[in-house]
């Protein structure tokens, strides 16, 4: 592995941080900011936004109605995303993709666990999201995102 290797290594680990730790916080802009102006984000299953601008629509609106399922439910709701193990391999230059495992912490403990599914590129001195594709494997049988997601949906 060259030193190039493992500094671009080191900036994509640092943009996967910069996403959770921004979606934890509601930093939408920042989460947006964190993909190319052209890249693709697969938040769930069927739901492919193509632009920063319906990226931060689907958080907002996201966010808005768990915001509302929080008050009709009287629950709250908080999540804490935990980077786990992570697989970064170069297809050229200023290319790459990648796979890292996640947790998710809500006020019940453990919440949701599951895979980020990435492919980076290099612009402008910096890695980004050229494409994010969450899947979701395990939810906790206390998580109030299945019961949250599926009255949004109605």
């Amino acid at each position: 592995m060259t030193l190039d290797e493992m500094l671009a290594r080191e900036a994509i680990r640092h943009i996967i941080s910069v996403y959770a730790n921004a979606v934890d916080r509601g930093g939408f802009d920042e989460v947006t900011a964190t993909f190319a102006k052209d890249g693709i984000y697969e938040p769930m299953p069927g739901q492919v936004l193509t632009d920063h601008v319906q990226i931060k629509q689907f958080l907002s609106g996201l966010a808005r109605d768990f915001g509302n399922y929080a008050k009709t439910s009287g629950l709250t709701l908080w999540l804490r995303h935990q980077i786990t193990s992570s697989r970064i391999e170069f297809e050229t230059a200023d290319r790459a993709k990648g796979w890292t495992s996640f947790l998710a912490m809500g006020p019940s403990g453990l919440d949701h666990a599951g895979t980020y599914s990435d492919r980076f590129v290099h612009r402008d001195e910096r890695w980004l999201f050229a494409q994010r594709k969450i899947t979701i494997y395990w939810y906790a049988p206390t998580s109030a995102i299945p019961t949250a997601l599926a009255s949004m949906a109605t």
